[in-house]
């Protein structure tokens, strides 16, 4: 890790949650932040380049780039957001489950969860949004399932180390019933890390939501997306770049902020992982 101090780690949290929390709230407050439309076509305006006018420039329909950025980062941020808390809970109640009651049940979901990981997460994600009709709840799914596997595997591990520790023990000696011991000790001990690799799997949702959109499977047009804007812009590239430049920086430091916090996260989570990071580099 490239922070090895613990201030220093600090210090980068406070950073990338700025980050995060400035582009959300642009987001959510994205009628407040412009007071464009980011549907309305100005034809006599079309492909104008970044000025007083036009913050980010225009597109090749005349519609403001900038706010097009802005509300575009609504539909990448909700379908990221939800689809990882979707992906999370499910994974993490199945993969808590699954290991502590074992047996049958625990290997039926593991050959289920190695089915489903040997495609690649787009991969699956590609097939499900184009089996189905492409939509913000269709690609929110769809993501949310390719994610599920991965979580199933963090919480299994992290219940299998759990489940011989004292308290869990303690628990079962005086009688207390499975669903108890899963959902009062069990599972609150493991959100730790479950939590702070969501952080770093929003950024994988982000990069596959764009990834959806740049190949027409994402958020119908003329709603804006991060990806769909550089997909439509991909075609104007040598006379107006400006359409893939903000929106492509905007998707990189948003996908790299989740990123690397999710990845401070573990650190900070994680005493073991702290040790390693630490270990490597003082070598």
């Amino acid at each position: 890790m490239i922070f090895p101090s613990l201030s220093l780690r600090r210090s980068a949290v406070v950073i990338f949650v700025s980050i995060i929390v400035i582009i959300t709230s642009g987001a959510i407050l994205a009628d407040v932040v412009t007071s464009r439309d980011p549907v309305l076509q100005d034809v006599t305006n079309r492909l104008a380049p970044p000025g007083e006018e036009f913050i980010f420039g225009s597109d090749n329909f005349g519609r403001d780039v900038f706010s097009r950025v802005v509300y575009g980062a609504r539909s990448s941020l909700f379908i990221s957001i939800v689809s990882v808390t979707i992906g999370t809970s499910i994974g993490a109640v199945v993969g808590t489950v699954t290991a502590y009651r074992g047996g049958i049940l625990d290997l039926v979901s593991q050959r289920l969860m190695d089915t489903l990981l040997g495609f690649p997460s787009l991969v699956l994600a590609v097939i499900l949004v184009a089996t189905l009709r492409p939509s913000v709840s269709t690609i929110t799914i769809a993501i949310a399932v390719a994610l599920i596997p991965q979580i199933v595997r963090l919480s299994r591990a992290r219940t299998l180390s759990l489940k011989e520790e004292n308290f869990v023990v303690a628990a079962r000696g005086i009688g207390a019933p499975s669903w108890q011991v899963i959902f009062r000790h069990v599972l609150p001990h493991s959100l730790g890390p479950i939590v702070s690799y969501s952080f770093g799997y929003v950024s994988v949702a982000l990069v596959a939501e764009s990834a959806l959109s740049f190949l027409g499977l994402g958020v119908p047009p003329p709603l804006p997306s991060w990806g769909g804007m550089i997909q439509e812009g991909r075609i104007f590239f040598e006379v107006a770049p400006w359409l893939i430049i903000f929106p492509g920086l905007t998707l990189a430091l948003t996908a790299v902020s989740f990123a690397i916090l999710g990845d401070l996260l573990r650190d900070i989570f994680d005493p073991r992982e702290r040790t390693v990071h630490i270990r490597d580099s003082k070598q």
